[in-house]
């Protein structure tokens, strides 16, 4: 049995508050107060090839699941699909210009600026983040969207900062992020815990270099046990 008592405000999955469900390529649930387990990935991160045997993957899949398909099978090909891509992602294709530090520090301040953490108090806090790591070519983080602020809105906002200074940084033009982003509903304290410590070993289960990556637990949760394990530390 999981002991260890979630953090401050954490809400998993609750059967009693409705889920809104939407979405292109991938299933996004949706439900007030809710913590996510969120990925997004650089524009380039997946070579065009990857892209095509992506798409044999889901049709494969679909072809022996014929609609209509129940939320569990929406849920079961998200789970696949982000499975194969985060394999692709470790391997490290693109340009990859989130192994530059100047261009993670971009990213990491636009998180900072509006989570409840900052102490600046003429800024309304949107979300709270307990932990994230930024790889080369994508992020994962858990975040909790305040009230007022669904998460694909917050999606929008740090792509769209951190796009801006990156490309102002490297002379680069067009988009930088992929505009889709895998997230689920993180369902219990277990789950969360799981998804922390894929947070943590996802640099050593890359291959990476200690220059390569940068990572990150919210301090008050660190202090209640809710930290990397010691195979996550490089």
């Amino acid at each position: 049995m999981f002991h260890l008592d979630p953090p401050p405000n954490f809400q998993g999955l609750r059967p009693d508050v409705d889920i809104d469900i939407s979405g292109r390529n991938l299933p996004h649930w949706r439900q007030a107060g809710a913590t996510y387990f969120v990925t997004f990935r650089l524009g380039d991160s997946i070579p065009a090839g990857k892209q095509k045997e992506l798409k044999d993957i889901r049709e494969e899949w679909i072809s022996s699941n014929p609609e209509p398909h129940t939320p569990e099978q929406q849920e079961e090909i998200s789970r696949l699909t982000a499975m194969q891509i985060e394999k692709w992602l470790d391997m490290g294709f693109g340009h990859c210009v989130l192994r530059d530090p100047a261009n993670r520090d971009s990213l990491i301040k636009t998180f900072q600026f509006f989570d409840d953490s900052q102490s600046n108090p003429d800024i309304t806090p949107r979300h709270e983040i307990g932990a994230w790591v930024i790889m080369p070519n994508h992020v994962h983080l858990l975040v909790r969207p305040l009230a007022g602020w669904a998460l694909s809105k917050l999606l929008q906002s740090w792509k769209r900062h951190s796009a801006m200074e990156i490309n102002r940084r490297t002379s680069r033009e067009g988009n930088l992020w992929m505009t889709e982003s895998y997230n689920r509903i993180v369902r219990d304290p277990q789950h969360l815990w799981r998804c922390l410590q894929y947070i943590g070993n996802n640099p050593t289960k890359a291959n990476l270099g200690g220059t390569e990556y940068s990572k990150w637990v919210k301090p008050e949760w660190e202090t209640l046990g809710w930290k990397f394990d010691e195979a996550s530390k490089t």
